[in-house]
């Protein structure tokens, strides 16, 4: 069946709702050219069909293809990784049958500047936000600004937690490191992935001709984001020219790494159920799976926190509000930007190569923290357990016993939680360590000795830092290698039921001259089972006899027994109107409203008995 309507832009179809806080029902406001019923209420929803035993027209299931398999309409696949404290990208052919070769068919690059990996810093002029350098190249020209003149520039970096704490809309907007403007988000974040693009096409244009429409973009996301957080990176996506809306993809990192995990050699994945731990900079993700012929099973939701590595450059940060102050620190940070920037890029280093036995040293250099350092220190030790010292006015020393204090309390979290989860799945003998921080000789000497306490064994795969990359290049290639997932909310849109015997009757209402009751009709629940590719596919039926379109509005519930939509922990996500139809036809047929769960987000289908169809994706969190 051929689709009648193009895939309309994520932006234009998709209505934002006005709030995206848990617990609140997002209302949106009638348009000039809404089709719904001008009965009173005005968002009078579909009709279930009035005999429940008919029978409608039949979907000819061409119309979900390249909804599941993207990559076969594309020559290459491109995994973003937009990380905390670092971007990379990955690539390879895509295959139009079978999988890739993790190995030697997926090409990973982290050098989009200048060797290493790309910070996530980006650097914009102050006056006309126009982009001036990404990466080191963006953190070398900012260092060379005078102290005077550095407001003529805006520097972010580190910003991505800012989309998992706190609110998320289409307009957040970001501080600059010195917290003198704000830009939006999504323009960041955007000019960011076209840098990435760049510097992909670069790389493969080295060798053959490439275009925009020959690439599909799959940006890695943590499962734990909310749903608002996924809209406005689709929305940076589209800001960044990297494609159409069906050349765009999200991936979940745990998820990403867990596929890459079954298709490498090294890590003897495919033995048994196990667990992914994910551990990056800024969240850490767990997935439990299940291997099924080389695909994956979720075993259980995905899930996780805010327990990043950064938590530990935060828990650093803190020491120095201690030892300097709050006033202190906030002046040297904002007065003296370049130098505490510097400082807290030593800091890095010792972290990444603390093992646990060592002290750790740290140059203050002109931060304006050297003066009278041997008094701060002294001060500090006589009230603290755990030590510090200090080499002349320049040099701290953060000690052993110290810098395990720094460590502890995130990764105290990251155990609790992964033994809390290893009780709930009792086969669950291996948990794969992955991500930039599951380097960390803390972390995993901590996990190994919590796990082998309960007989689990710990591994980490090789390239552990890749895996999230190389295996969202599997996962384009491939989505049904995530074979079923588990819903952690619940889908569905809502309607008129006539079926009122069941509800609470100050509900009921008469709709042409009928009792009825507007309720959820939920197309996925809480915890039920997900299967790769298969629709999930409801009748709907007009309200009014002379109704050419019907518009459905896409619910998620966060409550397992939430019966209505104006119910605590319901929100809107999108609407959908179905294409026009002769109002007997529709009265007759009604429409077919079908979900394709694809991994981050739904596809959501609207046909109609003429065969024409209205096409949207709504980001999602399903997993």
């Amino acid at each position: 069946m051929k689709i009648s309507n193009p895939i309309p832009s994520i932006i234009d179809r998709i209505k934002w709702p006005h709030s995206f806080e848990i617990g609140t029902r997002s209302v949106r406001p009638r348009s000039g050219n809404d089709h719904r019923s001008d009965i009173e209420p005005p968002s009078l929803p579909p009709a279930e069909p009035a005999d429940p035993t008919s029978t409608t027209f039949v979907t000819n299931e061409e119309i979900f293809e390249k909804y599941l398999h993207p990559a076969r309409y594309h020559k290459y696949i491109c995994a973003i990784d937009f990380g905390t404290s670092g971007v990379g990208f990955a690539y390879g052919a895509s295959r139009r049958e079978g999988n890739l070769d993790p190995k030697h068919d997926v090409h990973a690059r982290n050098d989009l500047t200048k060797g290493g990996k790309s910070p996530t810093a980006i650097l914009f002029d102050a006056h006309d936000e126009a982009f001036k350098a990404f990466g080191k190249d963006a953190l070398t020209t900012y260092s060379e600004f005078p102290e005077e003149e550095l407001d003529a520039v805006l520097l972010f970096k580190d910003f991505k937690m800012e989309l998992f704490n706190g609110p998320v809309g289409p307009e957040k907007r970001l501080w600059d490191t010195r917290k003198r403007k704000q830009m939006l988000a999504y323009r960041v974040i955007g000019e960011i992935l076209k840098q990435v693009k760049t510097a992909f096409l670069r790389a493969v244009r080295m060798t053959e001709t490439v275009l925009d429409g020959d690439v599909l973009w799959v940006v890695t996301i943590p499962a734990i984001w909310g749903e608002s957080a996924k809209q406005l990176m689709k929305r940076a996506c589209m800001d960044a020219k990297l494609g159409k809306d069906d050349s765009i993809m999200l991936a979940l990192e745990p998820e990403a790494a867990s596929i890459f995990c079954l298709r490498s050699t090294t890590t003897n994945a495919s033995s048994g159920t196990y667990m992914v731990v994910d551990c990056g900079g800024g969240t850490v993700d767990i997935t439990v799976h299940q291997p099924d012929n080389m695909s994956l099973k979720d075993v259980q939701p995905a899930s996780g926190g805010d327990w990043g590595s950064t938590a530990i450059n935060r828990a650093f940060e803190q020491l120095l509000c201690l030892l300097f102050g709050n006033t202190k620190v906030e002046e040297v940070r904002l007065h003296k930007a370049y130098d505490y920037m510097l400082m807290l890029n030593i800091f890095e280093e010792k972290k990444r190569a603390f093992n646990g036995e060592n002290d750790s040293s740290i140059n203050l250099g002109y931060t304006g923290f050297t003066s009278n350092l041997d008094a701060v220190v002294h001060a500090y030790n006589k009230e603290h357990q755990h030590h510090l010292d200090n080499v002349g006015n320049r040099l701290l020393v953060v000690k052993r016993d110290a810098m395990r204090a720094l460590f502890k309390p995130v990764i105290t979290k990251i155990v609790k939680h992964v033994k809390e989860v290893i009780e709930k799945v009792p086969s669950l003998k291996t948990v794969l360590l992955v991500g930039g921080f599951a380097d960390s000789d803390v972390l995993r000497a901590t996990m190994t000795a919590a796990c082998a306490s309960i007989g689990v064994e710990v591994r980490s795969p090789e390239d552990a830092s890749l895996c999230v990359l190389k295996g969202a290049v599997l996962y384009g290639n491939n989505p049904s290698l995530i074979k079923e997932r588990i819903a952690r909310l619940s889908y569905g849109t809502s309607l008129m039921t006539r079926d009122v015997k069941e509800h609470d009757p100050t509900r009921v209402t008469l709709v042409n001259g009928h009792p009825m009751v507007h309720a959820m009709q939920w197309f996925v629940r809480i915890g039920e089972s997900i299967p790769f590719g298969r629709p999930v596919s409801r009748p709907l039926y007009p309200t009014k006899p002379d109704q050419r379109v019907i518009c459905s509005e896409i619910f998620e519930g966060r409550e397992p027994d939430i019966r209505y939509p104006d119910d605590q922990g319901v929100s809107l996500l999108g609407t959908i109107n179905s294409p026009e139809c002769n109002p007997e036809k529709l009265r007759r047929s009604g429409i077919k409203l079908h979900m394709l769960f694809t991994g981050g987000q739904i596809v959501v289908i609207s046909e109609n008995p003429d065969g024409g169809n209205e096409v949207v994706k709504i980001t999602i969190s399903e997993s």
